[in-house]
């Protein structure tokens, strides 16, 4: 067995790496003895890796090594007729040296060793088609999107591994001085392979000193477009105008470095919406870890002549330290409570409010109405159809992903599906059918390109009399040739609920037990949730342009307002205390809630929510079994929630200095998070029309303050400035 080394330590004068994100990851491909000189199955100058393998392995926080690890009887020894023009000769046969990690390699205890090819009928090139560890899933749970390869060989199983992380959905980079390769013309075959599917190139040099990139032939490849608007790279203008004048302006009078606390919620929910459910967060982490001025950015900026040159300067260094607390994705939200908090320097938690405002709003509001979709398809499955219809490309990648968060099955949106593994789906169009002579020939040709996952579109002409017959006519002629297709069709135009009862006894009396019909057409919750009260037989949902677009309530009014701030003079003792501030209006509901917040969502003994309570950050929570509590509006009214069994805080921090405090979930258990959650609530939020109004009050502590608050309001404002209302 391989001997495991501690990690190295990082040396302060190492170089600076200007290219690698902690989120990023190194696999390691099989650096045996029996690939290295001397081996079994040796490499040329394969050793030569080990030294560049190490120097890169510190800068990474996430490292896996695969090795080959076969059994003495594996397939790939067998002179086969499977085999005997690839077969091998015996190597890296477990338990064995040749096997064993290079002496010289540093494994450290924390990196994943993923074992391939120790099934004796199987070859696996690739320890993403290892059988006992799910790299992809190790990494996606670690946050990672970037993945960096090494090893040997770069013709065979570092080329597979490349390919198959690509597959997977990674941005892939092969560092190039460190792998190797059998031969020069497999391994130039392998890097044409490799640069078709999109793999950067680069070397040791080029990420640790990118200085020296341009002197040691470091390959610049096309950068993938798409995996970099989704990780919110190079979007530091991506803010409202004034923004920047603020900031430029705190900085100009000395203030940018003041400690602020800013706070995001929302007002109101969509109309007939007992909930909401937060989403975006990731997107907003992406964008804050990502945070930087690009000298074009800074060219633009110079050419609007509004800002000095010292201050472009400034921004020329800028990043963000800041602090972030935030509801997790997933998590039912409710109006007036903090779904998130940002704490720093005034200028850069100023500068966050429009990018904050751009990722939550949206994805929240989508997040909500895919969940009241999937309430009223009632377990069915629920496809996301809607990037035809989105406003622009962000609003059909952001809202696919936010749809998916709010329980959608599936999407149509195949970039999604590539950036953040969402199922894909999809069947034919119109135009298919009509491009043949005739819909039974449409419909053959696509059974037989597809069989087993046929879906045929059947209203291109008339539903009852052509497209359901000549549907099962094809599903027959499956049967018939041996297959055992689930019968599937799609209705999309006329009376849903007569013609899928029609398709679903069609289907049935020939044989084909619980037929796939699937609807679309201009659905949304009221309509599927009539359909099923008609009783139609659909059983899947394709939902486009009423989700993508919200269209009965296309904005989220969320806001994003300053609650505190430390003293900017006086007494040396003072100058590290929050001042709670407030924004107050002739609406009182307008007014804000001061100070820096928790949030307590407080539940019952069988895990539903009772209510949320908001306390001073400094409180310390009762824990029932009654908890008093006030009115945001109603001030001085003391209420109460009885039967309270638990409390936990609803804002966890996500970010600590800038940086994020650990990796996000994978997606899918985000998903899991918000279906959980909806299902916590009591019948009476969830229902579509006239949901009961959730509980969402102060604490009588944080009331008085507020009172307080409003009453001193005029001290705040300049002689002569009009005074809000009493």
């Amino acid at each position: 067995m391989m001997e495991r080394r501690s990690d190295p330590m990082r040396s302060p004068t190492e170089p600076h790496v200007a290219r690698l994100h902690e989120r990023d990851a190194i696999i390691v491909v099989d650096v045996q003895n029996d690939f290295c000189p001397g081996g079994a199955l040796a490499v040329a100058e394969g050793d030569l890796v080990v030294p560049v393998v190490n120097r890169l392995l510190p800068f990474f926080r996430h490292r896996a090594f695969t090795r080959d690890w076969h059994p003495p009887d594996h397939v790939s020894f067998a002179d086969t007729p499977e085999f005997r023009d690839k077969s091998w000769p015996p190597h890296c046969v477990q338990h064995t040296p040749g096997a064993a990690f290079h002496p010289d390699l540093v494994v450290p205890p924390d990196a994943l060793v993923v074992s391939k090819g120790d099934d004796p009928e199987r070859e696996a090139y690739s320890g993403f088609q290892a059988g006992g560890v799910n790299l992809a899933e190790w990494l996606r749970v670690r946050g990672v999107r970037r993945v960096f390869v090494t090893g040997l060989a770069t013709d065979y199983c570092v080329r597979a591994t490349a390919l198959d992380a690509r597959a997977a959905g990674f941005e892939v980079t092969l560092v190039e001085d460190a792998t190797r390769g059998v031969a020069p013309e497999s391994t130039a075959a392998a890097l044409r392979d490799l640069d078709q599917a999109g793999v950067a190139r680069t070397t040791s040099v080029a990420l640790l000193e990118p200085g020296r990139a341009a002197t040691v032939g470091a390959t610049p490849r096309r950068p993938d477009v798409g995996m970099r608007w989704a990780r919110r790279e190079d979007l530091a203008l991506l803010t409202d105008f004034y923004e920047l004048t603020m900031m430029s302006g705190y900085w100009r009078t000395g203030r940018h470095e003041l400690p602020a606390s800013f706070e995001y919620f929302f007002r109101d929910l969509p109309p007939d919406n007992g909930f909401a459910i937060a989403a975006g967060l990731e997107q907003l982490l992406d964008f804050v870890e990502q945070f930087r001025f690009t000298e074009c950015d800074l060219h633009y900026l110079a050419s609007l002549a509004v800002f000095p040159a010292a201050f472009l300067d400034y921004l020329r260094g800028f990043r963000l330290s800041c602090d972030i607390w935030a509801a997790p994705e997933g998590t039912v939200v409710f109006p007036h409570e903090p779904v998130l908090r940002v704490e720093g320097p005034l200028a850069e938690a100023q500068l966050l409010e429009t990018a904050v405002l751009n990722a939550l709003n949206y994805p929240t509001l989508i997040a909500t109405k895919t969940a009241r979709i999937c309430l009223a398809a009632n377990g069915d499955t629920v496809m996301e159809f809607g990037l035809r219809r989105a406003q622009g490309p962000d609003g059909g990648v952001s809202g696919a992903r936010a749809a998916y968060i709010g329980g959608a099955d599936a999407t149509s949106n195949v970039l999604a599906g590539k950036l953040f593994g969402i199922p894909v789906r999809g069947t034919h169009a119109h135009s298919w059918v009509m491009s043949f002579d005739d819909e039974l020939t449409a419909f053959r040709a696509y059974a037989a390109l597809y069989p087993e996952s046929c879906l045929l579109l059947v209203d291109t002409y008339d539903t009852l009399t052509s497209g359901l017959p000549n549907a099962l006519t094809a599903f027959e002629e499956l049967r018939a040739a041996g297959r055992d297709p689930r019968a599937a069709i799609r209705l999309d135009s006329g009376d849903l609920a007569r013609l899928s009862k029609v398709a679903y006894r069609m289907f049935t009396e020939a044989g084909f037990a619980d037929p796939l019909i699937v609807a679309s057409n201009e659905l949304d919750e009221d309509l599927i949730a009539d359909l099923k009260r008609q009783g139609a037989r659909i059983n899947s949902w394709g939902v486009g342009t009423h989700l993508i677009t919200s269209s009965h309530y296309p904005a989220l009014g969320g806001v994003y307002k300053l609650m505190a701030a430390k003293s900017t003079g006086g007494a040396a003792e003072s100058a590290d205390v929050w001042e709670p501030r407030i924004k107050t209006s002739s609406n009182p509901v307008k007014m804000t809630d001061p100070g820096r917040k928790r949030v307590i969502r407080y539940r019952d003994a069988e895990g539903h929510p009772l209510g949320d309570v908001m306390y001073q950050a400094d409180e310390e929570p009762p824990p029932g079994p009654v908890v008093t509590y006030e009115g945001r509006v109603e001030l001085g009214f003391p209420l109460v929630l009885e039967g309270v069994a638990s409390g936990e805080d609803l804002l966890q921090q996500v970010v600590r200095g800038g940086r994020r405090v650990g990796a996000s979930p994978p997606l899918s258990d985000v998903r899991t998070r918000s279906l959980a959650e909806v299902r916590s609530l009591p019948e009476e939020l969830r229902r579509l029309r006239n949901p009961e109004v959730y509980h969402v009050g102060l604490s009588p502590a944080l009331a008085r303050l507020k009172t307080h608050l409003i009453h001193h309001a005029t001290e705040r404002l300049p002689a002569g400035t009009p005074r809000p209302p009493e």
